[in-house]
């Protein structure tokens, strides 16, 4: 089983190749997403693939894990959260310190993996 660490990095990893698909790939078809850089809620893969090819990537974002924790729910969700930073292009600070909370659910045992169903980032007070 990957670790919530090891999820919350892939989904980093897909951020700095800047590629849309490789990104939106890691949701679930009905997952919400909840970003820092906005105040709207973004429901489903159209809605948060128009969120990270119209507000988010095209910022340069390089994301860092600064920390992570893991609550393991059955075998089928795994809430992880913690603090993680970003350089964002535009920026009156030159790195954002946010903190961040995901839900990942199983996929199918065919499938296997985990996808993101909802996922929450709020920059630290």
């Amino acid at each position: 089983m990957q670790s919530g660490k090891d999820l919350v990095e892939k989904f980093l990893d897909k951020l700095s190749e800047g590629k849309e698909t490789g990104i939106i790939e890691l949701f679930s078809k009905e997952a919400t997403l909840l970003p820092f850089l906005s105040k709207d809620q973004y429901v489903g893969r159209d809605s948060i693939a128009k969120y990270f090819r119209e507000t988010f990537l095209p910022q340069n974002p390089e994301g860092e894990l600064v920390s992570e924790y893991t609550q393991k729910i059955g075998n089928n969700l795994i809430v992880v959260g913690g603090d993680w930073n970003f350089r964002i292009k535009g920026q009156e600070e030159p790195v954002v310190h946010a903190r961040y909370t995901m839900v990942f659910r199983k996929k199918s045992l065919i499938l296997g993996g985990w996808e993101i169903v909802q996922m929450h980032s709020s920059i630290l007070p």
